[in-house]
């Protein structure tokens, strides 16, 4: 997969089908199986289509950010992956993804947010420090 593809699927807000979480049946996609998409598309080396919030999404279509911010790369090399669902309340989750990316350990936290009745992602951070957020000069979550 070439950059520009890679660079251009991460700015498209899908919608993402799914169970609920440990909530309402109302609220539509399901986080830890959001980020299971989402890494799985990674290690089948297709571009992964995560659901931004219209507020992500709007920056990272203007945003030229030069590499992948969850693999902290411009290539695809993902092995090893686990997520885990950290914490879930009505309208908030936070989803821990750990994988492998050309043989350095990567730990990456999506949190997520309700919109319109689904799961979708409001920040990006890693262990070292990477915050979507504040990289979009955007304001942190409450």
């Amino acid at each position: 997969m070439d950059r520009r593809t890679l660079i251009a699927a991460i700015g498209t807000i899908p919608v993402a089908p799914g169970a609920a979480w440990a909530q309402s049946a109302a609220i539509q996609g399901d986080p830890v199986a959001l980020v299971r998409e989402i890494m799985a598309a990674y290690t089948a080396d297709k571009p992964p289509a995560p659901p931004y919030t219209p507020a992500i999404a709007n920056r990272l279509r203007r945003a030229e950010l030069g590499a992948d911010f969850i693999l902290d790369a411009q290539d695809v090399d993902v092995k090893n992956v686990t997520v885990a669902g950290l914490s879930a309340t009505a309208d908030r989750a936070e989803v821990e993804a750990r994988f492998l990316s050309f043989s350095q350990s990567r730990q990456v936290k999506f949190d997520f947010r309700v919109v319109d009745g689904r799961w979708m992602i409001a920040n990006v951070r890693d262990q070292k420090g990477f915050d979507l957020r504040r990289t979009l000069r955007l304001p942190a979550l409450q």
